[in-house]
């Protein structure tokens, strides 16, 4: 059993590969191989969305494109502002 907490502070420039080490956290932990983790980080602007939403749905998808924003989905669901 693991125990403790440990702090990472630590982003990648790339949203992708930042929401990859976010899962692979979560499934370290699910499995028992990880401790409780605190990970500090940052990405470029980007539009991140829940995982059970339709980015035309929440979003102007042109718009963001037109900005150069990426639209990313997250492992964690999400509900749309009201």
């Amino acid at each position: 059993m693991i125990t403790g907490w440990r702090l990472l502070d630590y982003s990648f420039n790339d949203p992708f590969m930042n929401l990859a080490l976010e899962e692979s956290i979560l499934r370290g932990k699910v499995e028992g191989e990880s401790p409780d983790t605190l990970r500090l980080w940052q990405h470029p602007r980007v539009i991140s969305i829940g995982c059970f939403l339709n980015p035309e749905d929440e979003v102007n998808v042109d718009a963001c494109k037109q900005l150069g924003l990426k639209i990313i989905r997250r492992l964690s669901p999400g509900e749309p502002f009201t």
